[in-house]
């Protein structure tokens, strides 16, 4: 899966983690983009996964 540019080395592992919180929360594998993925969610500093909702 290609990723977009604007992300750095960080935000790659960030987002491998939120996608691995995402599949132990839902039980279902994270299909969003990671732009949209990054909006969306993000993990606390004890690991839980938050959810922005708009």
């Amino acid at each position: 899966m290609a990723r977009p540019t604007i992300a750095s080395a960080y935000d790659y592992q960030r987002l491998d983690r939120i996608r691995e919180k995402f599949y132990q929360v839902f039980g279902r594998e994270c299909t969003l983009r990671d732009d949209v993925l990054l909006k969306r969610y993000n993990l606390s500093p004890d690991g839980e996964l938050i959810m922005f909702i708009r």
